[in-house]
């Protein structure tokens, strides 16, 4: 089976060792990202290249997709210049020198996928983001969210 089938298998992303389990080499894996098969999203994790490039970003951090990030996912808000990010409070060797990116900790293990958090718990997020960057943004969520209820 090739690389990127086991990655699409897997649900678009999958770790290094999944892989091996799949039975899919070290050199395998390296021609499939040098052919972009697949993506390197970070050490030991790679992505189909169907993958959102939001989704992508959020691996890259280190954690899932999360409040106004997610919701454009979700296709409910509009594009956001910041990726927003949700990790495990205890989360270490986070990419989040790049700019524009907001992380919101979470101690508790949250509904939704891996890669995204659930549009319910995007909007709660939404209404405690502390990012003052987003208040207009916040407010454009809030009324749609109001407006199709």
């Amino acid at each position: 089976m090739l690389v990127s089938e086991v990655v699409a298998e897997l649900g678009g992303v999958a770790r290094r060792m999944d892989l091996e389990r799949y039975g899919c080499s070290a050199d395998q894996i390296y021609l499939a990202v040098n052919y972009r098969n697949v993506i390197k999203v970070r050490r030991g994790v790679y992505a189909s290249t169907g993958t959102s490039p939001l989704i992508v970003r959020a691996l890259r951090v280190g954690g899932r997709l999360a409040c106004l990030s997610a919701l454009e996912y979700y296709g409910l808000a509009e594009p956001q210049p910041h990726i927003h990010v949700e990790v495990k409070a205890n989360a270490s060797r986070l990419r989040i020198e790049q700019r524009g990116v907001v992380v919101h900790w979470t101690r508790l293990p949250q509904k939704g996928s891996p890669l995204v958090v659930s549009p319910d718990r995007a909007r709660v997020q939404t209404l405690t983001c502390r990012d003052e960057l987003h208040l207009d943004e916040h407010r454009r969520v809030e009324k749609r969210q109001y407006v199709q209820q």
